[in-house]
Parts: C-alpha cells; sequence; structure tokens
C-alpha cells in the first residue's frame, strides 16, 4: 500500500463516493450541511459560495484551496494552518492543531523561519536583520538632517576672496579684435577658455595649440 497522492482519494474498495471531490477542474459542490462521506470526511469551503462545500480527504485539503490547508480531526473541516484561532504563520506542514511540523521554505529552498521549541511558531530569522538595516538608515538620515541645517546656518566666509577669484576667472577670457569694412576698431569679443563652443570657426591660433 502507498500513501495516496494529492488531488486523489484513499480508497479500500476501489470505489469513489458520488460525493468526494477528487478533481480540482471538476469539484462536486454539497450543500453547506450535507454529510460527506468517509472516505472524504473534510469539508472544503467553495470560492464564492457561502452556501456549499466540498468533501475531500485531509492530503487534499490544500490541493482546492491552499488557504485552507489543514485537515482539522476536531472540526473535520480544512482550515487555515493550523486551525481557527490557532493559525501559526509560516507554516507548511501542521502536526496538529496549534502545533508545527515544519516551516514554509522560499523557492530556492532556503528556509528564513525557525520553528520554536513549543512548535507554536514560525519565528522569521530575519526580523532583527531588518531591524538593523532600519535602525542604520534611521540614523543616517538623521545625520544628514543636521549636517543640512548646519550647512544653511553656516556663516559666509571670505566672500572678498571669492570676488576676486570671479573677476580672475574672467580676465582669463581671450578677447579678439574685430574691425569693420572701414577698418575700425569694434568692440572686442570675448571667447571663454571654459566654453570652447563659443569660439568661432574663422578665429585661429587663439592661445596655441588647440584653443
Amino acid at each position: 500500500w502507498a500513501p495516496p497522492l494529492p488531488g486523489m482519494v484513499a480508497l479500500t474498495n476501489g470505489s469513489v463516493p458520488e460525493q468526494c471531490s477528487v478533481d480540482k477542474d471538476k469539484p462536486f459542490k454539497l450543500p453547506y450541511d450535507a454529510e460527506c462521506p468517509q472516505e472524504c470526511p473534510y469539508s472544503q469551503q467553495t470560492y464564492g459560495d457561502d452556501c456549499g462545500k466540498l468533501c475531500v480527504s485531509a492530503q487534499d485539503c490544500q490541493v482546492f484551496s491552499p488557504v485552507r490547508p489543514f485537515g482539522n480531526k476536531e472540526s473535520m473541516a480544512c482550515e487555515p494552518a493550523c486551525g481557527h484561532g490557532n493559525v501559526i504563520k509560516g507554516c507548511a506542514e501542521c502536526e496538529g492543531v496549534g502545533k508545527c511540523k515544519r516551516c514554509a521554505t522560499s523557492v530556492l529552498g532556503f528556509s528564513f523561519f525557525a520553528l520554536s521549541e513549543d512548535k507554536t511558531q514560525c519565528v522569521n530569522t530575519l526580523t532583527k536583520v531588518w531591524l538593523t538595516i532600519q535602525i542604520a538608515l534611521a540614523v543616517v538620515a538623521v545625520l544628514l538632517a543636521i549636517y543640512l541645517v548646519a550647512l544653511f546656518r553656516r556663516d559666509a566666509v571670505n566672500e572678498e576672496v571669492t570676488d576676486r577669484a570671479l573677476k580672475h576667472r574672467k580676465n582669463c577670457q581671450l578677447n579678439t579684435t574685430r574691425y569693420d569694412e572701414d577698418g575700425h576698431v569694434l568692440l572686442p569679443q570675448q571667447h571663454s577658455l571654459f566654453d570652447p563652443n563659443n569660439v568661432h570657426d574663422e578665429v585661429e591660433d587663439l592661445a596655441g595649440r588647440g584653443q
């Protein structure tokens, strides 16, 4: 004898009662107050129909509803892991009502949950890591705010030196003398060393090679 596969019901006589839902694509809906056969004794609530239900086996609870994967032997109904009022977040397999047997794993096979000693919780091991990151980001944000406030309130120094530096930069600009048709000198046209695009094509040898 081998355990039944998900989506199939374990039967001893080889027959499947009509009331049992064994195919997810072809569920057999029953009234909510209907009694389920012993081959599929667990009641699974149907989506969008509060007055109907499905009769499934314990292992098929998760097949017909991942939200209610636990077959509760006390209520004989499919419930969230691990039972109503005892929901254990992150539990992949329940040992019993209010008890988890195995915590969920990620798609890559890594588990970020650790089962508590009393098996009533799946503790997220990354909680402390995220808390540390959040505290670090908060400290950086506070320090940055303090720096910006201090920078805004800082007194201006060496304004005279700044003015002289700007004047010196202006004096470093090259002047080219232009003449009109009568030979009169026109106003000198400045070309900035910091913006080569301002130099006209007809101007040659302004300040050596490359200028």
